[in-house]
């Protein structure tokens, strides 16, 4: 986060620098922790992070990888099970195609349900889940 930006500008920075794709963000899915979901970067740098999960809408941009991402793509959730993915950012996936009414807080790590609903997601660290555009729709 810079200095002087909300929380909002910040993500919709940060996805666009990540991904290539402009977003207004429409809601909040939750707030996520988990102690036993420590990331060890290539840098050597480690973290135990939190995450704030927003619902959000691509309003225009292409997907391209950047010097912060090694994969962007749409990718249908039953192709999850087939990909690497820690079980807490499943549980975020999970609930954003649940489009809960109510934000989750502090949840763990629990076996992902399969969607109908294509995400986007960002290799690197997931800072905001994403309702593909009309044009990004892959289902």
């Amino acid at each position: 986060m810079d200095i002087g930006e909300t929380l909002s500008d910040c993500i919709v920075r940060e996805v666009e620098e990540e991904t290539g794709l402009d977003i207004e963000i429409t809601g909040l899915v939750g707030i996520y922790s988990d102690p036993q979901h420590v990331i060890a970067y290539a840098d050597s740098e480690v973290r135990q992070e939190f995450n704030i999960t927003y619902y959000g809408r691509v309003i225009s941009g292409n997907l391209a990888v950047s010097d912060e991402s090694t994969d962007v793509r749409f990718i249908d959730p039953a192709e999850f099970d087939r990909i690497p993915i820690h079980d807490t950012v499943r549980l975020r996936l999970r609930h954003h195609a649940e489009h809960r009414a109510t934000p989750s807080s502090d949840s763990r790590a629990r076996p992902a349900r399969r969607s109908s609903t294509a995400l986007a997601v960002c290799r690197r660290v997931a800072r905001g889940n994403l309702t593909p555009g009309p044009s990004q729709n892959r289902t």
